[in-house]
């Protein structure tokens, strides 16, 4: 068995300081927009200023994330996961490391937009997210060489050999657990319940409420249907050795 280190090169995103500073620069800026048009006394200005403003992120979505995205070199080996952040010089900031024997259970799961995320669970009750940029379908990052099917080696690595209660767990989405079942039933029910109640007191608005739950049921559904494909393929996978796909070498 292989015991030297894989080193991986990729980006990591850091939603939560994305969206604070994102609605804090819009609503600074809604602020001084009213403030100047309050002082010039237009209220015209308010309804044509104010709607470009908001709309303005959505055409600068990839250079506003690009501002959060810090480059990242993991490295992997059979005792150890090291995530090292680097700065644009490839130094490194900030160093973290989760041993094998630490980790509890783990959930990947793929956006549209090719980002992974990663959720490790530890023993100790804590957990830790990572949004990877890999640019990486859900199909390419089971295939090729990704963030994910290097993760997935190793664990089946510190799998092998140990009971179930002393193993890496895979954890499931949220929609395919006990409780995502009782939740989508229950918000089903709710939606039943206010069509019902429309079409008795309201039945001109029955429309709204059938549509919004409709919609919502179909995100939902598709959710789980998605996390229990995703946990069928991660079960029926065979893990690949990173070693023929990843050089020790790694520029970010």
């Amino acid at each position: 068995m292989e015991s030297k280190k894989v080193t991986y090169c990729t980006k990591l995103f850091n939603p939560v300081k994305c969206s604070f500073y994102s609605w804090l620069v819009l609503m600074l800026g809604i602020f001084l927009i009213l403030t100047i048009v309050r002082s010039l006394q237009s209220e015209i200005a308010i309804y044509i200023l104010v709607p470009i403003w908001i709309s303005m992120p959505l055409f600068f979505q990839e250079k506003i994330k690009d501002l959060f995205r810090n480059k990242v070199k993991l490295g992997i080996d059979e005792k150890a996961v090291t995530i090292s952040i680097l700065d644009r010089m490839d130094v490194v900031q900030k160093e973290t490391t989760f041993y094998w024997d630490e980790i509890k259970s783990y959930k990947f799961y793929f956006s549209q937009t090719n980002v992974s995320f990663l959720t490790i669970y530890f023993k100790n009750g804590s957990s830790n997210s990572f949004t990877f940029v890999d640019e990486k379908t859900q199909e390419k990052a089971i295939k090729e060489k990704s963030v994910f099917s290097i993760f997935h080696y190793f664990v089946s690595v510190y799998n092998q050999g140990k009971e179930a209660d002393d193993s890496i767990a895979f954890t499931p989405g949220l929609y395919n657990t006990k409780a995502g079942v009782i939740g989508v039933v229950s918000f089903f029910s709710i939606i039943l319940i206010s069509i019902f109640a429309s079409l008795k007191y309201k039945p001109d608005m029955v429309v709204v409420p059938a549509l919004f739950g409709v919609s919502m049921f179909l995100a939902l559904l598709g959710k789980r249907v998605g996390d229990n494909n995703m946990k069928k393929a991660i079960d029926q996978l065979t893990p690949r050795s990173p070693f023929d796909q990843v050089e020790d070498a790694c520029s970010c």
